[in-house]
C-alpha cells in the first residue's frame, strides 16, 4: 500500500496503484476488472476500480475464486478470513 492505495503487478510487471477497495486481495491472487485511469490522485497517475469481474488464486487462471455471473455483486469485506473463506496462508477451508 502507498499512500491508501493498493499497488497491483501486470502480467509484463508494470506496477499499477488502484483507487477503490480492490478487497480480500492475497499476494499471487490475479484479478481481472474494469474501471479508469485517473491521472490525478493521492497516489499519482493510478487505476479507479469500478468492477470486480473475476479473481483466480494464481497465475494459471485455473482456480476461480469469484466470478461476478456466478456469485453476484463483489463486497469486499476485512478479517482473519476473507469472504472466499481462506485463511491467511491462502487455504481454502
Amino acid at each position: 500500500m502507498e499512500q491508501g492505495c493498493a499497488l497491483i503487478r501486470e502480467h509484463n510487471g508494470h506496477i499499477i496503484p488502484l483507487l477503490g477497495n480492490p478487497g480480500d486481495l492475497q499476494r499471487g491472487d490475479h484479478l481481472l476488472f474494469s474501471g479508469q485511469l485517473q491521472g490525478r490522485s493521492a497516489c499519482g497517475p493510478a487505476f479507479r476500480v469500478g468492477e470486480v469481474r473475476r479473481l483466480w488464486a494464481d497465475g494459471s487462471h485455473r482456480y476461480v475464486i469469484y466470478d461476478r455471473h456466478r456469485d453476484g455483486e463483489y463486497v469486499a469485506r476485512n478479517g482473519w478470513w476473507d469472504r472466499y473463506n481462506r485463511d491467511h496462508q491462502g487455504r481454502r477451508h
